[in-house]
């Protein structure tokens, strides 16, 4: 709710400034929503970074899960401020548990369920017919076996781990 006002008021202010050679309030207030969700994660997360000693680690989950993201989909959370919460958890609890002993098993692991499921719930999302979903599966992929392969960062690891997780998570449209 309040990442919604923010945006909200936002919005109008914008479209109040200039009527005519603004977008509708509503791609306003939906563009201003995503872009405050993303700076409230990235914020947290980095804050928390930071009280543990782990800020680079913790800029890497954040970069590598929005990006995997990006192209494989995942579950949505309905309200914003739980986006930001549930979000921001991860990425701090991802930050805070690196593993040294598992990272072969958590790649193959998301390579596995990515070939499966990715990518999911991003037709909406995103407005590039040009993209097919196969394209966005084959990036997905090779996003997972670069770091597996050559750059073996465990902070990527886990971060691609839990993105992979979100796509098992099942949407009103697959229940029923």
């Amino acid at each position: 709710m309040i990442i919604e006002k923010i945006s909200s008021k936002t919005a109008k202010y914008i479209k109040n400034i200039n009527e005519e050679e603004t977008a509708s309030y509503e791609v306003l207030d939906y563009g201003l929503r995503i872009i405050y969700n993303g700076l409230a994660v990235v914020l947290i997360s980095m804050v928390f970074g930071f009280i543990i000693g782990r800020p680079i680690d913790t800029l890497i989950i954040i970069i590598s899960f929005a990006t995997l993201r990006y192209f494989s989909g995942g579950y949505h959370l309905k309200e914003s401020d739980s986006c930001v919460l549930v979000s921001s958890m991860l990425i701090c609890v991802l930050s805070a548990v690196l593993m040294n002993n598992i990272p072969a098993l958590l790649n193959i692991l998301s390579i596995a369920i990515l070939l499966i499921l990715a990518p999911r719930d991003i037709d909406s999302q995103y407005r590039n017919p040009a993209l097919s979903n196969m394209l966005f599966k084959f990036i997905s992929v090779s996003l997972v076996t670069i770091n597996f392969l050559f750059v073996h960062s465990d902070a990527v690891t886990i971060s691609f781990f839990a993105q992979s997780l979100t796509l098992l998570i099942p949407n009103k449209k697959m229940i029923g």
